[in-house]
């Protein structure tokens, strides 16, 4: 690190031991301790006296026979004139000769033509070369131009500031001027000059040559002193670490935006191109960056991101600023330096300050500069970027809420040539960072203790697959599901433990009055969307497995009227009831993107994703989104209106407005005489009874609305499988025997030549054998029918095994058969959509776009399903694809 000096070899006695000790802690406080300056101006100065010193930021007494003009410079009193001028407070004065007075740029004494007494009222003082007399104005008017001694004044006391020069590397500018400037503060008159000539070099610094900085560092006397005795302070003698994370930080900020605690309140000491000290005051962050949205006061907590385009002229209408920068403290009695990264600074040839470099091997520096159009002819240097870093301290270290860090300034200087026609691109960004390894540590606590659980969930029903599949181990196919069921569990945990952090970063920061949390920075966000991305490949896994084995069904109507002469429309147009609810979704995938689009951008809930603390009052056009709050939101949002729309349909529309899919799906069956046996698994399905209470359906319209005022009114038999008796959807587990038997039925109709006798023959054959079986007329394959167990029902498997009988678990609200529907896959669906509305949003930050995006790809999962079920259905249910309407 530049300044350290290696330290000889002492011996390991205790005495010495502690004394090192004892010496370097008095070091360390000394450090703490010179951080903190008592907040003086150049009024405060001007009120006693005194001069103000920008360099030690204190007042210094005028010498003998000098005076203080306003606090900014000595000057010689009234008949003195000024023999030598080391800077703005050094100087020397002489008296006049009798019959001589001074004249007013203190540089010379005149004769007095008349009398060296003041000038009677109505007249001005008019100078010559060697001599001064009284003149009358005009009219006893003081507006007359040659009356106008007081403006005349001003520019020649403005003349007497001192000089600080520009540099330029290889500029003919710092050839002239580096020698003399070296010169004196070798000598100890004053190493201003030197000083700016380093920082306009972008603090260079090589041991091959000598160089501004090089030579400034020479004249720093011992480690610890933070330059010359006569000059300013331009580097840090410390590691960046330890500047870095000092806890010294007299600040305690809040966001209440009536304190000044609320606000990042920066104090400059600005020196213009010829070195004279400017003025003393809070910054306005437009002097740094040109860019007109940048605010005039900058809201803690928010993060605020600038950019705009300014023309080469207006760049050169900017002057020339040399800015110390310190911290204002809430009290506004300290203040506290602000150390500056310059990425354009090179040590012996290498950029150590830029991006991808460790802070262990930065060099930070104090004083900057804005534009600079006359180091080199045809060349304009400028501020391209800055970028302000507060880094907050970890309450739960114990650390008082509110502190922070040392601000971190950093600057990257632009060059561009002197065209007017030529545009650059400038940037200005305030970002907040905050140690969240603590809260990403608990995410991995979370994620890890959830996954547990999935893990043990994705056992059980990959069991109970097994279990339906009538195998008694695993085997591959059953690994591929455990694999698949897990897939599932873990992008739901993953989302959920995401989103519920994301929920609580977005609450608690807009919430809080005093700061405990800050958002997380875009890096650390990179953890986020990571587990996003991965949360959603494991969703698509599960639900590409959803549609693959949903092709895997066997599906078959069976029909009750078993004579000659029975129709096959009503096989038709249940087959394409069936296809029209297995393909039924509750929930509006349109409708309710175009709800969260209202709520997000109509009422602009999406400003609450800004970060920024809703007490900062800061628009989206200077403060940027942040990716985690808006993740929160948007998620937050499109949870909430599905589930309010879910609710809506369940509750309501199903119930009052509309119909019951399921169960009008279920009358339909039972006025056509059909029944529906679909087999999710090999031994495991669901049977819907649809058998008519009339023995048929091929009969007339007046039959039919007869027969229904009959069950009506309770006058004829029950549509149930049992006997008096209502049941007729159910859960079935079936022998081994049975779906063997049926396979070889189904083999036989599609096997060669596939002719329509061949069809008609075997679904003829399939349709006399499961009616054989309802009737229990089979021998040896039976069935009974009871009511499943209430953790059968909670876990969505059967804990009795089947061994001489089949067993047909009844369902009186047809729950359990919603899981033929493509709405009982309606969450996996949504956390599908979700994950890639979320990502979508995060990469392109254009929710429109996104939630266009989010309604293709549940088009195509919805028209794919739909494809391959139809395609499944013809084929398992041995009907002709051409009589299916959707």
């Amino acid at each position: 690190m530049l300044l350290h000096r290696r330290s000889p070899r002492i011996g390991t006695s205790p005495c010495v031991g502690l004394w090192l000790a004892i010496v370097w802690q008095a070091h360390l406080a000394g450090g703490q301790l010179r951080d903190q300056l008592r907040f003086v101006s150049v009024e405060m100065c001007a009120d006693n006296g005194t001069v103000f010193d920008p360099l030690r930021i204190g007042c210094s007494a005028c010498p003998l026979n000098s005076t203080s003009l306003e606090g900014h410079s000595c000057v010689c009193r009234p008949g003195f004139v000024q023999t030598r001028r080391l800077n703005y407070r050094q100087l020397e004065c002489r008296p006049c000769a009798a019959g001589k007075i001074a004249s007013q740029d203190r540089q010379r004494c005149l004769s007095c033509a008349t009398s060296c007494s003041q000038c009677p009222e109505g007249s001005v003082l008019l100078e010559k070369e060697t001599s001064a007399e009284c003149r009358p104005c005009a009219n006893h008017s003081l507006d007359d131009p040659s009356c106008s001694a007081s403006e005349q004044r001003q520019t020649l006391i403005a003349d007497t500031d001192p000089d600080f020069p520009v540099f330029r590397e290889r500029s003919d500018l710092i050839a002239r001027q580096i020698t003399g400037a070296y010169e004196r503060c070798n000598s100890g008159e004053d190493c201003s000059q030197l000083a700016n000539l380093c920082v306009l070099s972008h603090y260079r610094m090589s041991q091959s040559q000598e160089s501004p900085c090089t030579l400034y560092l020479k004249l720093t006397p011992t480690v610890g002193q933070r330059g010359p005795t006569n000059g300013p302070w331009i580097y840090y003698d410390e590691e960046t670490p330890q500047t870095l994370y000092k806890t010294n930080l007299p600040n305690k900020f809040t966001l209440d935006p009536t304190k000044n605690s609320s606000f990042l309140s920066f104090h400059a000491i600005t020196f213009d191109l010829d070195g004279h000290f400017v003025a003393d005051g809070e910054l306005n962050m437009r002097e740094l960056i040109p860019c007109a949205q940048i605010p005039r006061r900058l809201p803690f907590a928010a993060n605020v991101d600038v950019a705009c385009r300014v023309s080469v002229t207006e760049l050169r209408r900017q002057p020339l600023k040399l800015i110390d920068l310190y911290l204002v403290s809430d009290s506004r009695h300290t203040i506290y330096p602000v150390p500056v990264l310059v990425r354009n600074l090179h040590k012996n040839g290498m950029a150590i300050n830029r991006l991808g470099r460790p802070e262990t091997q930065w060099q930070l520096t104090r004083r900057l500069f804005t534009v600079d159009v006359k180091s080199v002819a045809k060349s304009v240097r400028f501020l391209e970027r800055v970028d302000i870093r507060i880094r907050l301290q970890s309450w739960w270290d114990g650390r008082a809420p509110g502190s922070a860090y040392p601000p971190l300034v950093t600057l990257a200087y632009g060059r561009i040539k002197d065209d007017p026609r030529d545009e650059v691109q400038l940037r200005f960004r305030v970002h907040y960072e905050q140690i969240q390894s603590k809260t990403f540590q608990d995410i991995s606590i979370a994620v890890g203790v959830l996954s547990t659980l999935v893990a043990m969930w994705a056992c059980i029903r990959t069991w109970g697959w097994v279990r339906r599949n009538g195998s008694q181990s695993f085997g591959a196919v059953g690994i591929y599901k455990l694999l698949a069921y897990t897939c599932g569990g873990l992008a739901d945990v993953f989302l959920l433990v995401l989103l519920c952090s994301c929920l609580n970063w977005l609450v608690m920061f807009k919430g809080q009055g005093i700061i405990h949390l800050l958002l997380p920075t875009a890096e650390q966000e990179t953890e986020i969307i990571t587990y996003i991305v991965v949360a959603l490949a494991l969703k698509g896994v599960e639900v590409l497995d959803m549609i693959v084995m949903q092709q895997d069904w066997d599906v078959f109507l069976i029909d009750w009227e078993l004579t000659e002469g029975a129709t096959a429309w009503r096989s038709y147009l249940i087959a394409g009831e069936f296809l029209k609810l297995a393909t039924h979704r509750r929930l509006n995938i349109g409708l309710l993107l175009l709800v969260m689009l209202f709520a997000l951008k109509v009422a602009r809930l999406e400003s609450l994703a800004l970060a920024a603390p809703a007490s900062a009052g800061i628009s989206m056009d200077v403060s940027p989104y942040s990716s985690s709050c808006r993740l929160a939101l948007v998620a937050g949002v499109y949870i909430l209106a599905a589930v309010v729309y879910y609710v809506y349909m369940r509750v309501l529309h199903e119930r009052f407005v509309g119909y019951n899919y399921m169960q009008r799906f279920v009358d339909l069956c039972s006025i056509a005489n059909i029944s529906v046996l679909t087999l999710t698994h090999s031994c495991h399905g669901y049977y819907v009874h649809g058998r008519s209470v009339l023995g048929k359906s091929d009969v007339s319209l007046w039959e039919i609305l007869e027969q229904l005022r009959k069950e009506e009114n309770d006058l004829c038999a029950h549509r149930g499988l049992i006997p008096d008796t209502d049941e007729q959807t159910f859960r079935i587990s079936l022998l081994v025997q049975l779906k063997s038997q049926y396979k070889r039925l189904l083999d036989g109709a599609q096997a060669p030549p596939h002719n329509i006798e061949q069809v008609a023959g075997a679904h003829k054959a399939i349709n006399r054998f499961l009616v054989a079986f309802l009737q229990h007329a089979v021998k040896d394959l039976d069935y009974v029918v009871k009511d499943a167990m209430a953790i059968e029902t909670f876990l969505d498997v059967e804990l009795s095994d089947v061994h001489d009988r089949c067993v047909f678990y009844k369902d009186p609200n047809g729950r359990t058969l919603e899981a033929l529907l493509f709405s009982s896959f309606e969450k996996n669906l949504l956390v599908l959509n979700l994950l890639v509305l979320v990502i979508t949003d995060w990469l392109s930050h254009d929710l429109v776009f996104a939630s266009c995006l989010v309604y293709g790809v549940d088009v195509l999962i919805q028209a794919t399903r739909t494809s391959l079920f139809k395609r499944n259905l013809v084929k398992k249910s041995l009907i002709d694809a051409r009589f299916i309407t959707t």
